[in-house]
């Protein structure tokens, strides 16, 4: 009777203790590093949707529990879906939409240097340059009174060059520099414990291999080799992979 009580009572202990605990709150933010952007854009009065699964890296600043711990740019990989929106203006100029959960929310304006876009299935080289903005600005992360929030301005310029094979098959290739403004805290019941403001900047080749269907479906697989730059960190390397999956009108 007296051990089962003894028991009983550490286990409730350590039950009490696990859930005012709660787990740690993670202040940080997921570059958009995936694209799948074609050197075409869709032709005139033409569009495309698609949606994406891919391996992203989550650039990790602090948590908090029950204490602030600093990481000083933590990456870690982790699987995120992702959003895209293509709209075409005329044979040369598109403009498009993409995002993934819970980060930055961008536009874009792209523009066809070299080749016919994406309406006349023409086959040789094909050239385009991107430019693009985005923003984002609320919590990112909650768990009872502790709150992650993050404010991100982003910038990122591309050129983007392929061959296409046939009326099916486009290789591509990707060089990016993407510029991202962060501020974050660590928030616990509405104070602030922890600040971060940094100037990050990402850059490096993609490369990929779209697939397109007479149907007007398309499948794109995307890999690269991407650099990670902070102030006052080591710079490191990622390799985002994903696979995407859309319609085309």
């Amino acid at each position: 009777m007296k051990i089962g009580f003894v028991v009983s009572i550490i286990f409730m202990g350590f039950i009490a203790t696990g859930c005012g605990g709660g787990r740690a709150v993670v202040l940080g933010h997921t570059p958009l590093l995936s694209k799948f952007d074609k050197p075409e854009v869709p032709g005139e009065f033409k569009g495309g949707v698609a949606l994406s699964k891919v391996r992203a890296v989550v650039v990790e600043e602090a948590s908090l529990k029950t204490e602030v711990k600093d990481f000083h740019n933590m990456y870690n990989d982790q699987q995120v879906l992702g959003g895209r929106l293509d709209v075409g203006f005329s044979s040369f100029l598109s403009g498009y939409y993409r995002n993934y959960e819970d980060t930055v929310e961008v536009l874009g304006l792209k523009a066809q240097l070299v080749g016919a876009p994406k309406d006349k299935r023409d086959h040789g080289f094909k050239m385009t340059a991107a430019v693009e903005a985005g923003y984002f600005h609320g919590i990112t992360d909650r768990e009872n009174e502790r709150e992650a929030f993050v404010h991100i301005e982003s910038f990122d310029f591309s050129v983007n060059s392929g061959y296409r094979i046939n009326r099916h098959l486009l290789w591509y290739a990707n060089l990016f520099y993407n510029h991202y403004n962060f501020y974050g805290e660590l928030l616990s019941n509405q104070q602030v414990l922890f600040s971060e403001r940094k100037n990050n900047r990402y850059f490096g080749p993609l490369v990929g291999l779209n697939i397109d269907f007479d149907a007007g479906f398309h499948l794109t697989l995307e890999w690269g080799r991407v650099r990670l730059l902070s102030p006052g960190e080591r710079s490191a390397f990622t390799y985002p992979f994903g696979l995407s999956a859309g319609f085309s009108w």
